[in-house]
């Protein structure tokens, strides 16, 4: 039989990537991004893990459909709901000018949770800060 071991008080259990990003849900997506966009932590590759069941909050990350593709956006409640591109321009679509001038439902396809990105072989910025 033997003995408890005294570190079992602070043994952590193993990390799982279905619990850490709810795979198990089903309205649970996986997407690549084939944009780099590292300033919100994309890299072209990276696998998106997408959340229908979330709803969006002043600056998710989201998945829309616009102009018959899927976008990585900003979502943004103030001063309205819109979408922001996250290009140089940072153009933004109003959300109440899509449904007037589309007629469909909303562009907003689901929010991202989780980035995951391969970074072995990967260089990145060696002086941090400049």
């Amino acid at each position: 039989m033997g003995f408890p071991s005294p570190a079992q008080d602070y043994a952590r259990p193993r990390l799982s990537l279905d619990a850490i990003a709810r795979v198990s849900i089903p309205a649970t997506y996986f997407m690549r991004a084939a944009d780099y966009l590292p300033s919100v932590g994309i890299l072209k590759g990276s696998v998106l893990v997408i959340d229908r069941s979330l709803d969006p909050k002043h600056g998710s990350l989201l998945i829309a459909w616009l102009g018959g593709e899927f976008k990585v956006v900003r979502y943004v409640s103030v001063p309205e709901p819109a979408l922001q591109r996250l290009t140089k321009e940072h153009d933004v679509i109003k959300l109440s000018d899509y449904a007037v001038s589309g007629g469909d439902d909303s562009p907003i396809w689901g929010v991202i949770a989780y980035v995951l990105s391969d970074v072995s072989g990967r260089v990145f910025n060696q002086a941090p800060g400049i």
